[in-house]
């Protein structure tokens, strides 16, 4: 599953159990002490073809996906602005791996104002993938999703980017500190800079991994 942070509340997405199995619904935890309830489940409803349409879940999975994301678990999620402000935020879930074991390559995006998940309909990953990591690069407005594999035995060493504000995949030339290996199951996070990712970690299909790289964008 995955964590996610907006506006000093936790969202936690998907994920599986032995006994639901995958599963895509979505909880809140407000942080603030003062208004601090538990978890509280989240009921969100979809926009399809420019309508609202109530967003169903059955055991936590999916009955409408094209309403609401589909139950995965290994997928990617990071918070993202949904104004030119940053005041409002987002949560954005891109990839991930399906009930049946295959990759997915979908993006959502889900407004916690509107209780809404909206899948962007030209934001499709060039690959299916799961155990990648997404993370939002404030600087250039776009999400660096790195690595992950196909379930089928293609690990990825590529680094693509999601432009915030146009909705659509793009290319951002990012200066590598180093060469970079194919990997999934590592981790990742903004520089700190606002400018580039660190990734750390990792495997492949020859070792566990122990490094730290830098991808710095020089759009």
């Amino acid at each position: 599953h995955t964590a996610t942070i907006l506006g000093g509340k936790m969202y936690v997405f998907g994920g599986a159990n032995e006994e639901v199995g995958v599963m895509n619904d979505l909880w809140m935890l407000d942080l603030d002490l003062d208004h601090h309830r538990g978890w509280e489940r989240i009921i969100a409803r979809g926009v399809v073809d420019g309508s609202v349409t109530e967003g169903a879940e059955d055991g936590g999975v999916s009955t409408r996906p094209s309403a609401i994301p589909d139950a995965r678990e290994m997928h990617a999620a990071c918070a993202i602005p949904l104004d030119k402000s940053g005041t409002t935020m987002g949560l954005l879930i891109v990839g991930g791996r399906r009930a049946d074991g295959t990759a997915c390559n979908d993006t959502w995006i889900f407004s916690p104002q509107t209780k809404l998940w909206k899948q962007i309909g030209s934001g499709s990953l060039d690959r299916p993938r799961c155990s990648h990591t997404a993370v939002f690069v404030p600087e250039h407005n776009v999400v660096a999703v790195f690595g992950g594999w196909d379930c089928c035995g293609t690990i990825f060493d590529d680094l693509i980017c999601f432009d915030v504000e146009t909705e659509r995949w793009t290319n951002v030339d990012f200066q590598l500190s180093t060469s970079v290996a194919e990997r999934f199951a590592h981790t990742a996070c903004e520089d700190g800079n606002g400018t580039g990712v660190y990734i750390c970690g990792g495997v492949n299909a020859q070792a566990d991994l122990n490094d730290l790289i830098h991808l710095e964008a020089n759009k």
